[in-house]
């Protein structure tokens, strides 16, 4: 399973990295600007609905061998639900990394709501209502911008007036 796993994550990071990826990244940021520019959408969505069908006949494919047999009420609609909540949590703008980090997250959370099955959907909803109203960008996203933050009490605008202070002291000299 680890191997499939790492197979296609390695499939979905070169489709990332390759023109499919920056068409599939504009198409997400705005279809109609994407489109203005040349993006074929049909073409790209076609593709990757392709690839994620390709990809989840692979995995169902090796879970229906590994436990040999298939339930319907295996996958349910919080099953669903939690593979959404996974990738927002994640976040969405990091195609491979994100959804990772959030099924770490998401898995372990709901194990440890075991005790009530009543406590674990209220969680999950309460968790999608935090994520849309506090994270839009996921756990990630949340990193990225505490990297690009400036230094603590140190404004652009004073940073400026440094640095013209620096410039006049430099031409009067």
């Amino acid at each position: 399973m680890l191997f499939l796993v790492f197979l296609v994550g390695l499939v979905f990071s070169a489709f990332y990295a390759a023109w499919t990826g920056r068409a599939w990244r504009a198409i997400g940021l705005s279809p109609r600007l994407a489109e203005s520019l040349g993006v074929n959408l049909f073409r790209y969505r076609l593709i990757a609905f392709v690839i994620a069908s390709a990809a989840a006949g692979l995995m169902g494919s090796f879970f229906a061998h590994y436990y040999g047999s298939i339930v319907p009420g295996t996958f349910g609609p919080m099953r669903t639900i939690y593979v959404h909540v996974y990738a927002i949590l994640g976040g969405i703008g990091f195609a491979t990394l994100g959804p990772v980090i959030g099924s770490l997250i998401m898995t372990f959370v709901p194990e440890i709501l075991r005790i009530s099955k009543e406590v674990e959907p209220i969680f999950t909803g309460l968790v999608i209502i935090l994520l849309a109203m506090f994270l839009p960008d996921g756990l990630l996203g949340l990193l990225k911008q505490w990297q690009n933050r400036p230094l603590p009490g140190v404004s652009i605008a004073r940073i400026s007036k440094w640095i013209r202070a620096a410039l006049l002291v430099s031409k009067e000299e």
